[in-house]
């Protein structure tokens, strides 16, 4: 739960910054959570030796971070520059 929370606060400060960083926050964000969840996805496949412990941890890492990208990125709509 608390790393949830701790990704959930980073992607908000990575929206900020792509906020007053960028011309298209969104696109940029999204690219960039969707990297991240592909990489958190995969590293656990690859790197954990009993493929169920992977697959398990793997899963856990994609329950975390689609709602976060999902939820950002419809607050995003709320936010006006």
């Amino acid at each position: 739960a608390v790393h949830g929370a701790v990704a959930a606060i980073l992607a908000g400060l990575l929206w900020y910054l792509y906020l007053i960083g960028t011309a298209n926050p969104r696109q940029f964000f999204s690219w960039t959570v969707g990297l991240l969840i592909v990489a958190a996805v995969a590293l656990p496949l690859l790197l954990t030796v009993p493929f169920l412990d992977g697959l398990a941890a793997a899963i856990v890492h994609l329950f975390i971070g689609l709602p976060i990208l999902a939820l950002t990125s419809a607050f995003s709509n709320t936010i006006r520059r």
